[in-house]
């Protein structure tokens, strides 16, 4: 809910200002595999969108780094653009994405089973094999979305790697990319207090295509509450068993770094999962700015003659 144009296009230019964010997860935080290896997966996203109002439009710039556990490296980077036109009392903005995803492999120091195991037959695997005589893939990828937006109501949907690129091995293709499909809605609610608000949310995503993936549906379920527009907390539920605790702040109209807001999450692990960590930390930074690059012409008259 604090990132939405990381994964829908269509959100892109739909503030008044400029924005940009960084944002670094931690799943899981550290541990060792097997063979004791020190493992530490993380993912990092920096987003940056600006609106373009005489011609309606929002431009955006995405990339997304992925250490997925020891030996996969997935980052992607995405051109971004949406057009924003008034749809009855709100505003709806459509928009497509363009990217590259690029994959690298390090298999060195890889351990399969039949090593622990200290059997003296060894273990293989067919992709493994294929993929030492090519550690690295770029690839298109295409994405589009809808943002819409009426008072404090907002809801969207928007789909990632709609054209399914695929790992070209040297006997055969691998659908690596799958797409998937994301459902975002969300509310502003002000109390009869002025210094409370509640925001909550939900997102859902799951892999479409009928495709069988390690990554199943997932619903997350969250709300945040402000207090006077500075100091915000809340909660999140997602399936699959995790509760986030988020804290955050705003900085206040009239301030140095006045635009400014940085979040802190920390999911405690309520599945099996939970034995091996301590449990995951996110943290998101952003600063939504006035960018001065539309001029206004304007005409200034004087009765004066000089």
């Amino acid at each position: 809910m604090l990132n939405s144009a990381a994964f829908n296009p269509g959100y892109v230019g739909s503030k008044d200002q400029a924005d940009i964010i960084l944002n670094f997860k931690q799943p899981y935080g550290s541990f060792n595999d097997g063979a004791g290896n020190k493992i530490s997966p993380h993912s990092f996203w920096t987003t940056a969108n600006m609106p373009l109002k005489k011609i309606n439009s929002g431009f955006g710039l995405n990339y997304y780094t992925d250490k997925n556990g020891q030996f996969e490296t997935n980052s992607s980077i995405n051109g971004q653009y949406a057009y924003h036109f008034n749809l009855g009392e709100g505003k709806l903005g459509l928009g497509i994405n363009l990217g590259l995803n690029m994959l690298k492999y390090d298999f060195q120091g890889i351990v399969l089973p039949g090593d622990i195991s200290n059997s003296g037959q060894g273990s293989s695997d067919v992709i493994i094999e294929s993929l030492k005589n090519k550690k690295s893939f770029n690839l298109i990828n295409v994405g589009l979305g809808g943002y819409y937006k009426i008072g404090e109501l907002y809801f969207g949907t928007s789909f990632t790697n709609i054209n399914s690129p695929k790992l070209k091995l040297d006997n055969s293709d691998l659908k690596y990319y799958v797409p998937n499909v994301y459902f975002l809605a969300g509310y502003t609610y002000n109390t009869t207090n002025p210094l409370l608000v509640i925001r909550p949310s939900l997102l859902y995503k799951t892999p479409i295509n009928g495709m069988v993936t390690t990554v199943g549906a997932q619903l997350s379920l969250s709300s945040l509450i402000e207090y006077n527009k500075f100091i915000q907390f809340g909660l999140e539920y997602s399936t699959g068993n995790d509760v986030s605790i988020i804290i955050g702040a705003t900085l206040k109209n009239g301030t140095k770094f006045e635009g400014a807001r940085i979040y802190a999450s920390y999911d405690i692990i309520t599945s099996k999962l939970g034995s091996l960590s301590m449990g995951k930390f996110e943290f998101l930074f952003g600063y939504s700015f006035k960018l001065q690059i539309e001029k206004n012409t304007k005409t200034y008259k004087s009765v004066r003659f000089l």
